[in-house]
This record gives structure tokens, C-alpha cells and sequence, in this order.
């Protein structure tokens, strides 16, 4: 029997990882706001520490995908 684990939160290089692509494309897309996530740095801290929820990884993808345009 197989239990439904939730999916949790990603880190930039993970999902950089994951995609394919470079750590700094991810941590640009949140930083430009096209990819949503929360900053779990202490307040004052030097460098954020970026994590993504899977809805908000889910839809920036879905946001960036292709639709092939129909033939005619």
C-alpha cells in the first residue's frame, strides 16, 4: 500500500536541479516576481533562503508552458 506523502517545499537549487537549469535562472525568476516564494531567512540576514511551495512551482510552470500553434 502505497501512503500519499505531501509534497514539500523546494529550494532554488533543487528546482534548478530538477528542471535542468541553472541555480541563478530560478532565484531570477523569484526575484522578478514570476516565481512566488517566501524567505526564511532571520530578518537582518545577508542571504535570503528562498523556498517554493509545489501549487506555486506547478503553476510557473504551467504559466511558461508552450502551446504548439495549429496548423492550417
Amino acid at each position: 500500500m502505497e501512503t500519499n506523502k505531501p509534497r514539500t517545499y523546494q529550494t532554488p537549487p533543487g528546482i534548478a536541479k530538477l528542471l535542468g537549469v541553472a541555480p541563478e535562472k530560478i532565484i531570477a525568476a523569484i526575484r522578478d516576481g514570476e516565481l512566488r516564494a517566501v524567505d526564511l531567512a532571520s530578518p537582518g540576514a545577508r542571504r535570503p533562503r528562498y523556498r517554493v511551495a509545489p501549487a506555486e512551482l506547478d503553476a510557473w510552470l504551467q504559466r511558461r508552458a508552450v502551446t504548439p500553434i495549429p496548423r492550417q
